[in-house]
């Protein structure tokens, strides 16, 4: 193969937390036709693959990005790999990286700690372009908790994007106590002095940084408390460290998985995510790393009922579905929605202010079974990711980032029969479009949703060419404060203005009633300095 030249333009989102995947990593595709590649640390050989639709690709997977976070370089920042001289073969996947829960394996994902490996997927001509094909970054997501990249594959990235000429990198990353949320980490890199000057677009799908599930993890109480339970006496930082790196990732995992519970409502909870600090955050808050970030292009999106898998009730029998009524809707918000050992002394005024919106604000007379289940996806959606997602791209609008905004509004038949009542797009409907990691298994591309996979792809090679998503066909505006217009993405395309106005106004006002911020999962004073929550 002709050497290419490879010009990083784009890092890559799509999804946020709670994914769940199914099928098997083993695929049916050959690899006997070889393709090589040189690379910074020493030559790779990998495969052209050629796709049933006629599109081709040459795909490297398991390139070495890091040194193995293995023995004295566990739980440590990652390290350039060593070069090598020998053809390395980069043709099955590595393995995934570890979660801390055994709920979060699936056995048919082989996992390691040594899981630093990139994966390529480019077109088989090289570019015209002297500075070559576009790359998109593609950061999976896992609520920071589990994720890999095996289950998006190959096969749809070359139909999907390689033939329209982008390289695509699919990255593993460190998870849980071994530090995934997709979109909310590309936020988060586009901000932090360490990597905001790498890349030049971002492209964040159904995320932010400042969300409660990115931005309230304790990690480093929750680190101290997982040692003391597997007995380290010590509270000093470097002891801990050392005491864990004694301890090998089953063990961790039988404490952590037996001992711990990934609910905050509970004192033996565990979790991790990104810490406030001074350094990646260089001691600032978001808002002030959005104001002093360089501008950049940037997509943004969401899909139009992010919370409608998360309710619960998903594939539950007709009987229990036309039950649902306010007193479940009630009890579900008094157990599980700012919880007292979370949100403090105000937790039931919290609670009765999403009450009082969320069940009874304009309901009708005699609502029905299908009004509070829509509403209780509603407020899961917007405590989750809507209203922090539409709140940092009001910021990034204000200090001069050229911002385009969608919705994505379709979800499969098949997907959409198993909760009626929650009609839209749920959280990951649109993973299966472009990977070929099946989210759900009753998922399918039929006729229209191919349709909407085309108009998809043609978005993210338009913006990756160009920073600017629009094509004739897809008449993309660009957001702004005053008509907030978005892309309102189904089989027929169109445009929405000022997308749930009056559910931001009541957010908006109850946020400013309370010491603590459901939204955020931090206090006015802990969101104001930017300061940890573990301190």
């Amino acid at each position: 193969m002709a050497p290419q030249s490879y010009s990083i333009l784009i890092l890559l989102f799509l999804q946020a937390p709670g994914i769940f995947v199914h099928g098997q990593t083993t695929d049916p595709f050959d690899r006997s036709n070889p393709v090589s590649a040189q690379t910074e640390y020493g030559p790779i050989e990998g495969f052209i693959h050629a796709a049933s639709d006629g599109t081709s690709s040459n795909v490297f997977l398991g390139v070495p990005y890091a040194k193995p976070p293995i023995g004295d370089l566990r739980f440590e920042r990652p390290l350039p790999p060593d070069s090598w001289s020998s053809t390395l073969q980069t043709k099955q996947f590595r393995n995934a990286c570890i979660p801390y829960r055994y709920a979060n394996i699936n056995a048919n994902v082989p996992i390691s700690e040594d899981c630093l490996y990139v994966n390529v997927i480019a077109p088989t001509e090289p570019s015209d372009d002297p500075s070559g094909y576009p790359v998109l970054v593609y950061i999976h997501g896992g609520g920071f908790w589990y994720g890999n990249v095996i289950r998006a594959g190959f096969d749809k990235a070359t139909k999907v994007f390689a033939s329209r000429g982008l390289i695509t990198i699919t990255m593993p990353y460190r998870v849980g106590l071994y530090d995934s949320a997709g979109s909310a980490s590309v936020d988060l890199l586009t901000l932090s002095p360490h990597s905001r000057n790498l890349f030049h677009k971002a492209i964040e799908g159904s995320g932010a940084g400042s969300c409660e599930f990115a931005g309230s993890q304790p990690s480093t109480r929750v680190t101290k408390q997982l040692a003391a339970a597997m007995g380290c006496a010590s509270t000093n930082p470097n002891e801990i460290k050392a005491f864990l790196k004694s301890q090998t990732w089953q063990d961790i995992m039988n404490v952590s998985s037996n001992q711990f519970v990934p609910d905050k409502a509970y004192p033996n909870y565990l979790g991790w995510g990104p810490r406030y600090d001074h350094d990646f955050f260089d001691g600032k808050t978001i808002e002030q790393l959005i104001k002093e970030a360089p501008p950049k292009p940037l997509i943004a999106g969401l899909m139009s009922l992010e919370g409608g898998g998360f309710i619960g009730l998903a594939g539950q029998p007709a009987s229990v579905l036309a039950a649902y009524n306010a007193a479940n809707f009630t009890a579900k918000i008094r157990s599980t929605y700012a919880p007292q050992i979370i949100a403090g002394p105000e937790f039931q005024a919290i609670q009765n202010d999403i009450i009082n919106y969320f069940i009874y604000h304009n309901a009708p007379e005699n609502a029905t079974s299908e009004f509070y289940i829509r509403r209780h996806a509603e407020l899961y959606s917007d405590l989750f990711l809507n209203q922090q997602v539409l709140y940092e791209t009001d910021l990034k609008v204000l200090f001069g980032w050229p911002v385009y905004f969608y919705l994505w509004d379709h979800m499969s038949a098949p997907v959409q029969a198993t909760l009626p009542q929650a009609k839209g797009a749920w959280h990951t409907s649109e993973i299966y479009y472009v990977f070929d990691q099946l989210v759900r298994p009753a998922d399918v591309l039929g006729p229209e949703e191919l349709k909407v996979q085309s108009y998809y792809a043609d978005i993210f090679a338009q913006f990756a060419y160009t920073g600017n998503p629009r094509t004739p066909e897809n008449r993309f505006p660009r957001y702004d404060l005053l008509t907030r217009r978005s892309l309102w993405i189904d089989p027929t395309l169109s445009i929405k203005w000022n997308w749930i106005t009056e559910r931001r106004l009541f957010w908006a006002q109850h946020v400013s009633k309370f010491n603590y911020n459901i939204l955020r999962g931090r206090t006015r004073s802990q969101i104001i300095n930017g300061s940890p929550l573990d301190n």
